[in-house]
């Protein structure tokens, strides 16, 4: 299965469950603080995520973040294609694996 985010959305975006993978942005997720798209992580989770449109994270956020320090994400992959956006107030994107 997979998970497209179309549309405008001011409020981050959580992914939970391996299902939604492989995801594809193709709309606008853009928060005033925090992070704009998070994946959980842990051993089962792998992120492949496909952005053709934005992805903004403000304050002290990241525009995309996979997994934390203590629960690190295995494999996963980002690609920003041509015309879409990745930014952060902290970073565009963080990947903790």
């Amino acid at each position: 299965m997979s998970r497209t985010i179309s549309g405008t959305s001011t409020v981050g975006v959580t992914l939970t469950s391996t299902a939604d993978n492989t995801v594809s942005v193709t709309g606008a997720v853009n928060v005033a603080s925090g992070t704009a798209l998070y994946g959980t992580g842990g051993g089962l989770y792998s992120w492949t995520i496909d952005n053709s449109g934005l992805v903004s994270g403000g304050g002290s956020g990241h525009g995309i973040s996979l997994g934390t320090t203590a629960a690190p994400v295995t494999n996963s992959f980002v690609t920003n294609e041509s015309g879409g956006t990745i930014a952060g107030a902290n970073t565009g994107v963080a990947i903790w694996d």
